[in-house]
């Protein structure tokens, strides 16, 4: 996420995120943790169903998943067990894989209802050691 241009959707979830977290932002969250972030993926029917296409990837890591056979948000999250898996597949770098977890990420708060949006976020707090 460092010094990557964002645009104005990823901006308005992430100004969203850090309304729900109290006394941090997932910037600080990201700084203090390597630029790395643990997360839960709520696999709610909107968030499952989704094409790849609304992750909003780049070619590359859009093209490599597609290449492996995955149509869905659902493909993906059931194929997909850790950074590892991802990295196995073909074209799939450090980059790629960063991408698609952040926008993974990204995409599935957007996909929550705001009381879940909010619990998502006091997990998230939980998850990264927060208090």
């Amino acid at each position: 996420m460092k010094n990557k241009p964002m645009d104005t959707r990823n901006r308005e979830i992430l100004r969203d995120m850090n309304s729900n977290l109290t006394g941090t932002t997932v910037e600080e969250i990201l700084q203090a943790n390597n630029n790395k972030i643990n997360f839960c993926v709520y696999q709610t029917e909107r968030f499952m169903k989704a094409d790849l296409e609304d992750l909003d990837l780049g070619v590359r890591s859009f093209h490599c998943l597609r290449r492996v056979g995955h149509r869905t948000v659902g493909d993906l999250v059931n194929a997909v067990n850790s950074v590892e898996d991802l990295k196995s597949i073909r074209n799939c770098g450090d980059k790629s894989v960063e991408e698609i977890m952040f926008k993974m990420f990204l995409f599935n708060y957007e996909c929550l209802t705001p009381d879940m949006q909010k619990k998502s976020m006091l997990r998230l707090k939980e998850m990264n050691r927060l208090k």
